[in-house]
């Protein structure tokens, strides 16, 4: 199976502690919020042909990743981290194939 697209997965807990360390990321105030426009996203990437799984990520290992690797705490950094553990296959979430 061929990934198009890595995106990240957060509990609730967790958004709202990424919210206060990186608020440019989030540009939803609250994690329904976020996670209704993930579902959609998915949704829109998968008619479009392509497979997207969700890799979950909490902010201590954001954190951690940010400061060893030098990264600013940014999306285009926990873009990084996600793609990175779900090209190792780690904490991935089962990808929905569309039929």
């Amino acid at each position: 199976m061929f990934v198009n697209e890595y995106l990240p997965q957060f509990t609730a807990q967790d958004y709202d502690a990424f919210r206060r360390i990186a608020p440019s990321v989030f540009l939803f105030d609250t994690f329904n919020g976020w996670e209704w426009d993930a579902m959609k996203s998915d949704a829109d990437l998968r008619r479009s042909g392509h497979i997207v799984v969700r890799v979950k990520v909490n902010v201590d290992e954001f954190t951690r990743y940010c400061d060893a690797s030098g990264h600013p705490r940014n999306a285009d950094s926990l873009l990084r981290l996600v793609r990175e553990k779900g090209e190792r296959n780690e904490d991935c979430v089962p990808p929905v194939i569309p039929y």
